[in-house]
């Protein structure tokens, strides 16, 4: 185990319980739902329900089984194989999503997430950690402020007091230093601006 793999400490409640509550897994979903808010409510949980069966909930099985046989997310070089079936399941995503002709706003989400798994795959396999809480929650910040979904102050200023709960909440329960917080947001923020940028 490297001084990366410290096994985290979950003692803290409160920070425990925002990694949970803003968890990536979880926190797409609603951002997924806001993304979509301009659809026919079937529309939605059609999409909703596609995203969830083919990318959220094999990756979930799959941190499941890891950790059943001792490999644990907060271990760098457990999180290869997560990082693989997520871009995998994504490319089955975007496939469906051209073949049925789905909405455009969820076609360029899929590419800035098809973008960015390989660039958190690099850093972590070569450099360091990476936290994926982190990339999600500013990557999502960012996607629905473009937009136009944060266009009132309250809002706004709700997603920026959660970016900064998710980054406080991964090192104070020592998931993630400093650093790997900061990559973590600029990766997912960043790749979501030029992906956007570019494609709508």
């Amino acid at each position: 185990m490297t001084n990366q793999d410290i096994k985290p400490d979950n003692s803290k409640r409160i920070a425990y319980w925002l990694g949970i509550l803003f968890h990536p897994y979880l926190f797409s979903v609603p951002t997924l739902i806001a993304v979509l808010g301009n659809l026919s409510w079937n529309e939605i949980m059609l999409w909703t329900s596609t995203i969830i069966g083919v990318f959220v909930l094999p990756n979930i099985c799959l941190v499941i089984y890891m950790k059943r046989i001792g490999k644990h997310t907060y271990q760098r070089k457990s999180r290869t194989p997560i990082y693989i079936l997520a871009w995998t399941t994504l490319l089955l995503c975007l496939f469906l999503l051209i073949t049925f002709q789905g909405p455009q706003v969820l076609l360029v989400c899929i590419i800035a997430l098809i973008v960015w798994i390989p660039i958190q795959l690099f850093i972590n396999t070569l450099f360091t950690k990476i936290s994926t809480h982190m990339a999600v929650v500013s990557g999502c910040s960012v996607a629905l402020y473009m937009l136009g979904k944060l266009n009132h102050p309250i809002l706004a200023m709700g997603m920026l007091i959660i970016v900064f709960l998710t980054a406080w909440a991964r090192i104070q329960t020592k998931n993630h230093t400093l650093l790997q917080v900061i990559l973590g947001l600029l990766t997912g923020g960043g790749v979501v601006v030029i992906v956007f940028s570019m494609l709508l």
